[in-house]
């Protein structure tokens, strides 16, 4: 896989870091020769930090992304503006998110590079809700967008508002002008998402999952996962499809 980049020095040389010798990152010759190498097709992957750019080459980037159809990968430090390109792109298909600062290990990374071809659960989930969330306050857009990079989830809504900025009854109300089921709904969706990869595909044990993913004892994993997609954890992957799955999340999360 080629690989383009468009970031800056220090997040290029982490990702290279990250990819070799598996892919090639294509050597960086400025901004004018990546939009060639874009329009052309010469990669087969980008990935693209929004915050480097300013609005006319964020714009003419955009365009190119949206015309070629490549998969990305967003790897970017969170920011209220930054989280506002985020959900411009995600618009044109799932993208996978590296939140710069929190999500930088390795593996992460190559684990996030190695399912562009096939997105994953998380990805195809932010995608169906960008559009929703692009309609938050500034300080709820950068909260909700955190939630599906791969750094820690807050474990209670008081701990999402507070990141937030907002009151929980305010979240709320904002939710459901967006279409959106509610903020507990998004969290307990956002967590379950990241279970699919270690459980159906890792065939990992669902006591190891809870434990690293968030959940104080197996239980609320099972309670979970039986109420948002109808089956118990062991079941992923055997009596429920991936495309299922992430269906019967989005159900969950979006009400219209």
């Amino acid at each position: 896989m080629r690989i383009l980049a468009i970031l800056a020095h220090d997040a290029r040389r982490h990702l290279q870091h990250a990819v070799a010798p598996a892919y090639q990152l294509l050597p960086d010759h400025g901004l004018a020769a990546s939009l060639a190498t874009l329009k052309s097709r010469g990669c087969d992957a980008l990935v693209l930090d929004p915050a480097i750019l300013d609005d006319d080459a964020y714009g003419r980037v955009l365009a190119a992304i949206a015309a070629t159809s490549l998969p990305v990968v967003i790897y970017t430090p969170l920011t209220a503006a930054g989280a506002r390109r985020v959900l411009q792109i995600e618009e044109f298909g799932p993208r996978e998110l590296i939140l710069r600062g929190v999500d930088d290990d390795l593996e992460l990374i190559r684990q996030k590079i190695a399912s562009l071809m096939a997105p994953s659960v998380t990805s195809v989930l932010f995608s169906g809700a960008a559009t929703r969330f692009r309609r938050f306050p500034e300080s709820l857009q950068t909260a909700s967008v955190r939630l599906f990079g791969g750094g820690p989830l807050p474990r209670w809504v008081d701990e999402f508002a507070e990141s937030a900025q907002l009151g929980r009854r305010s979240i709320d109300r904002w939710m459901l002008r967006s279409g959106l089921s509610g903020a507990s709904t998004l969290l307990d969706v956002a967590r379950l998402a990241r279970t699919w990869e270690p459980l159906a595909e890792r065939k990992e044990r669902p006591a190891d999952v809870a434990s690293s993913h968030g959940y104080s004892r197996l239980r609320l994993l099972v309670s979970h996962s039986r109420r948002l997609v109808g089956v118990v954890p062991a079941e992923l992957g055997r009596s429920i499809s991936r495309d299922e799955f992430t269906g019967r999340l989005s159900r969950a999360l979006l009400r219209r």
